[in-house]
């Protein structure tokens, strides 16, 4: 989410619209080697199985 400094987060995506593979590429930069000891992810489309799969509890909404 695109999160600026004076009004805080837009409820924008930064960087466009993510999916698949991109979404894991995403959580690894943002955690930048951050000791998570913990990964739980929801999904509800075809473009979140990366990420479910990622994660170390995926949670799969219909």
């Amino acid at each position: 989410m695109e999160c600026l400094p004076e009004i805080g987060v837009t409820g924008h995506l930064q960087g466009g619209n993510c999916h698949g593979a991109e979404k894991v590429n995403r959580i690894i930069k943002l955690l930048d080697g951050q000791d998570v000891c913990h990964i739980t992810a929801y999904g509800d489309s075809a473009g979140d199985r990366e990420m479910l799969a990622y994660a170390d509890q995926g949670c799969w909404i219909r």
